[in-house]
């Protein structure tokens, strides 16, 4: 499978101010969920987080100065999805 961003690269970089409900937007982002990279673009994202903008690994990240709130929850979303957390297996607890 080869990623959606492929056949249109700039779809991912919207407008300012358009945010992520845009039309154009929503499709952006529903084609980054089946991605086989996904995790691998949100590090190559998080590589240089000071001007990063655009649609990275289905996550909308406002540019810099604009929704500080926003921006900052984008940045951990791509932290989540770049390097997941894994859990304990159940064969490695141990009983108290």
């Amino acid at each position: 499978m080869q990623p959606t961003c492929t056949s249109n690269p700039d779809a991912w970089f919207p407008e300012q101010g358009t945010g992520p409900r845009s039309l154009a937007n929503r499709h952006a982002l529903d084609g980054c969920v089946r991605c086989p990279i996904r995790p691998g673009c949100a590090r190559l994202a998080l590589d240089d987080p000071t001007h990063l903008t655009g649609i990275w690994a289905g996550v909308y990240v406002p540019p810099p100065g604009y929704q500080h709130r926003a921006r900052t929850h984008a940045l951990n979303r791509l932290q989540a999805i770049g390097f997941p957390l894994t859990q304990p297996s159940e064969e490695r607890r141990t009983p108290a």
